[in-house]
């Protein structure tokens, strides 16, 4: 198949579940892609996610204005020191032993400080080549005056187009360390993407950098693990909901500047994915706009069709479809709303397995916050993303955390219209 079909089915696949705004760009879309300062997590935030980190890896994705690329950060608790995690990240010839859709990488030069080398990533049928560098800090200083260190990326050509990416191990107590990884790429800078994506919004571009750097940074995390004989966890897919207990104020300036999504690993046999974000309007605002069926239906499904089949005092079925030649999806789902909680369940079709959990959240000052929690597998919205993330199961969990940001993402860009 010719590549640039191949990553427009791609693109158009993940769509299903990582839907593309509408809104054209205007403007330089290189602005702060390579020269300007990645976000990270400050002391105090690492602090306050330390309940969720115990339990699994979070991402946090910062607001932006219409024409810049916001950072992806991410971060998960890894069984080893920074040492040892810097010893893996510094050699990419080893990338592709445990990095599984990673094919090969070839060492272009290096030096004590700096790595160049040619990669090429097999995502199912799409394949894509591009040349990377990195560069390795000395030991840093941490806040509480222990050792940290720092490693940084730069994506300097090929089909991920331009970006960085900067890796962060702080120590934990015994031979743990917390990885912090921050990613920003804008693949429209790649040759043949340019066209195709310039009137898509930022959407496409923050979910490819969440799939992708959460498939990556996972992928670290295992291998750290491995090389210190301890056994990786394997995802289980479909767990039984339970609603988190969350203390929301203390994580409340950390949502001020992005939206928070957590996956619980706590339990072998339970995994789901938290998502955490601040509305700017009160309970009594969001409210009805949640449990209104044709307005949240279309939120959850952004840009299908949607049509109510059936209302209730409670909620509504509805069934929904995305019209695209050949990885077209569609299916039937139940919306809900009970004592303070919207419930939203998949019933036949795609995604007839996927479950949604949403309150809402008084914050102190009186704003909406929205926590929501759900079960729900990529592989299930369409036969492309099922033959995608066959054999890459990070890719799976990477575009399932993409999938929870850009519902509420599409929930918000509704209330600011009230």
């Amino acid at each position: 198949m010719d590549m640039r079909w191949s990553v427009l089915f791609f693109f158009a696949s993940l769509s299903l579940v990582v839907p593309m705004t509408t809104q054209a760009q205007s403007g330089s879309s290189q602005l702060g892609v390579v020269d300007a300062r990645l976000e990270s997590l400050r002391r105090s935030e690492r602090e306050a996610l330390s309940p969720l980190l115990a339990r699994g890896p979070i991402a946090f994705v910062g607001f932006s204005g219409d024409h810049e690329l916001p950072a992806v950060v991410l971060a998960t608790e890894v069984e080893g020191s920074p040492d040892c995690i810097m010893d893996v990240l510094g050699s990419p010839e080893r990338y592709p032993r445990f990095m599984s859709a990673l094919q090969s990488t070839q060492i272009r030069h290096q030096d004590e400080q700096e790595v160049s080398y040619d990669w090429t990533w097999q995502l199912g049928f799409l394949r894509l080549r591009g040349r990377s560098s990195l560069t390795r800090f000395s030991s840093q200083r941490s806040a509480d005056q222990r050792r940290s260190r720092l490693l940084a990326m730069q994506n300097v050509g090929g089909d991920l187009g331009r970006g960085r990416m900067l890796w962060r191990a702080y120590p934990l107590e015994g031979e743990r360390s917390l990885l912090v990884f921050s990613s920003r790429i804008d693949m429209r800078a790649s040759n043949y993407l340019t066209r195709q994506m310039s009137s898509a919004g930022n959407s496409i571009n923050r979910s490819v950098n969440i799939s992708l750097a959460f498939m990556m940074m996972m992928s670290v995390r295992d291998e750290v693990a491995r090389m210190r004989g301890a056994t990786p966890r394997v995802a289980q897919s479909l767990p039984a909901l339970v609603e988190p207990q969350l203390e929301l104020t203390a994580l409340a300036p950390l949502l001020a500047r992005g939206d928070l999504v957590s996956l619980d690993e706590s339990s072998e046999s339970t995994q789901q994915l938290l998502v955490l974000s601040r509305t700017w309007r009160s309970p009594s605002v969001v409210w009805p706009v949640m449990t209104n069926p044709d307005v949240f239906g279309r939120a959850l499904v952004q840009g299908s069709r949607a049509r109510v089949i059936e209302r209730s005092d409670t909620g509504a079925t509805f069934e929904w479809s995305i019209p695209i030649p050949m990885v077209g999806s569609e299916g039937r789902m139940r919306l809900e709303h009970r004592p303070g909680v919207v419930h939203v369940d998949g019933l036949s079709g795609h995604l007839s397995e996927s479950a949604w959990r949403f309150r809402l959240h008084r914050l102190p000052w009186g704003e909406a916050a929205i926590v929501g929690w759900s079960r729900f597998d990529p592989a299930d919205a369409s036969w492309m993303l099922a033959t995608l993330i066959e054999d890459t199961p990070y890719l799976r969990g990477g575009i399932a955390v993409a999938g929870k940001v850009m519902i509420v993402r599409s929930l918000r860009s509704r209330l600011r219209t009230l």
